[in-house]
């Protein structure tokens, strides 16, 4: 049942928790065509602004007795694009008591103190950006705590004067975009010069169209930046590649998604890094695949120093990888060919710090060949994902995969096991019946005693584990909290098996779930 509360009643509520000293995230929700504001406090959340995608009302239509469904019910679809489920009825959050409101109330926004705000989330379908005076004074309100700024679910990003405000604030540092265009020519530049100032960037499935005059184009200088993502960015290849060789020695974070042709890029990045640009970072996922070129940043580099020969590799140009890249710990390389397969294995043996590897074209055979000198990151790594042969098909020798295991990777917390059941043609363990994983268990995954995290072990449709397995897997693996494949969704899985999971502990792991999504790698991605 909805409780309506009067005007006065709510903003005594909203000005108790404005002047808490302590106070850094606040929740905001509004609906553009009243160019009013309803506050919505939680000691949790940013300040949300959310907007209707599909009319004026929503699906729902206008606000009424059918408002049961809250505004948190937000969902991801694969692409990462937020899409809000419109609810009609706005509520009041603090420790976990909800109180909801029917009526719209209007707060002028340049007269609420948010001198403690320091993150904004704007969820919108469309916004009417002819009257920014609203935003600006809000954003002027914040101007010496706001740090960060995410836009998701626009259809167009806001105009000049926007960024150009942003540009002021001191403290700002961090902007995150999920959707949405930039096609003018002065929006554009003053977005860039926005950047030129940021310590984190996240671009997803963003259109930035205008100025198609490359001299004319005004890149940035981003010599501050120290994390980077650029997933699905609708740019020309050449140009994306201008701007993340903008980037100085403060880069710790690259995460590019790129697609196109890499064109004449090879000399871009070769002095990208040969300046030691690359010297700090500590975590990269780059594709060097058909519709996602971004990978050439660092085959064109290691093609220029000669270090994409055959193996197995000489001390000198693994020591000539390390000294350009001594920091990495956490490798996400995607690659369709042969040399791509070489690269990361290169990246594998050259850096000893890695502790995160997600390398889909390498297979347990080809670590095997890189032992013992070459495989310098054996001994910390926690998290890797890999393809494992099926030795009945492939006549893989059993006994030297189960030296590997045992050798080289026992400090193993985390496993995503695929299989690789004829030449380079694979598939993963989801479409395999048990029978080839436990091949590989008898290869030596049972000895990884510290295994915490397995994916890639069932999927709907496919033969389910059994109780008997997990009494197996709980035997073998003690410190195991994750496990995928058991789920409602599971059809063949034996009856209250998901409740079995449970009661030992476990916590069943969707597999379309990404594997880089686990907490530790990119904590930015959400």
């Amino acid at each position: 049942m909805h409780h309506v509360l009067q005007l006065a009643e709510i903003t005594h509520i909203i000005c108790r928790f404005l002047t808490v000293e302590d106070l850094k995230l606040c929740i905001l929700v509004c609906r553009d065509w009243w160019l009013t504001f309803e506050p919505l406090i939680c000691t949790h959340a940013s300040v949300k602004y959310y907007c209707n995608v599909d009319g004026l009302f929503g699906p729902r239509g206008p606000p009424g007795d059918n408002d049961d469904e809250g505004w948190e019910h937000l969902d991801y679809d694969q692409d990462d694009a937020l899409i809000p489920r419109q609810p009609s009825a706005f509520s009041l959050i603090r420790h976990r008591q909800k109180v909801r409101s029917l009526e719209s109330f209007a707060i002028y926004l340049c007269r609420v103190p948010f001198n403690n705000l320091r993150s904004v989330l704007l969820i919108s379908g469309t916004l009417n950006f002819e009257d920014l005076t609203p935003w600006i004074w809000f954003l002027r309100g914040c101007k010496h705590s706001l740090q960060e700024l995410e836009l998701a679910g626009f259809r167009v990003l806001p105009p000049a004067d926007f960024w150009e405000t942003l540009v002021d604030l001191p403290r700002f540092r961090s902007l995150r975009i999920q959707h949405g265009w930039i096609e003018e020519m002065e929006q554009t530049k003053a977005f860039w010069s926005l950047c030129s100032k940021l310590e984190t960037l996240v671009l997803r499935s963003t259109h930035i169209t205008a100025i198609t005059d490359d001299s004319l184009y005004p890149f940035p200088d981003l010599s501050n930046m120290k994390e980077l993502l650029l997933k699905n960015v609708i740019m020309k290849f050449g140009r994306q590649a201008r701007i993340v060789a903008r980037c100085g020695q403060k880069l710790r974070r690259l995460w590019w998604s790129g697609g196109g042709t890499s064109g004449d890029t090879a000399p871009i990045f070769r002095d990208f890094i040969s300046s030691r640009r690359l010297y700090n970072l500590e975590a990269v996922s780059l594709g060097n695949r058909q519709g996602d070129v971004a990978g050439s940043v660092l085959s064109a580099w290691l093609k220029s120093v000669d270090c994409v020969q055959g193996m197995p590799w000489s001390p000198e140009i693994l020591a000539t990888v390390h000294e350009y890249i001594p920091r990495l710990t956490e490798l996400r390389w995607d690659s369709s060919d042969d040399e791509g397969c070489r690269l990361a294995l290169l990246l594998l043996a050259s850096c000893p710090n890695l502790r995160t590897a997600t390398t889909p074209e390498i297979k347990v055979s080809d670590m095997v060949a890189l032992a013992p000198q070459g495989w310098a990151c054996a001994r910390r790594l926690r998290r890797l994902s890999v393809y494992f042969e099926v030795d009945e098909v492939l006549g893989m020798d059993r006994e030297e995969s189960n030296l590997f295991v045992l050798h080289h990777l026992s400090t193993l917390t985390e496993l995503e096991v695929l299989l690789l059941n004829s030449g380079r043609y694979y598939r993963s363990v989801v479409s395999s019946s048990l029978s080839g994983l436990r091949i590989c268990l008898a290869s030596g995954l049972d000895r990884l005693a510290g295994l915490k995290c397995l994916w890639g072990v069932a999927l709907p449709d496919h033969q389910p584990w059994t109780r008997a397995e997990l009494d197996w897997a709980g035997k073998h693996w003690p410190r195991l909290t994750d496990l995928a494949g058991i789920n409602e969704h599971n059809q063949n899985a034996e009856k209250d098996l998901e409740d079995e999971v449970n009661r030992r502990g476990l916590r069943s792991v969707y597999y379309a779930t990404d594997f880089d999504d686990v907490d530790g790698l990119f904590p930015w991605k959400r």
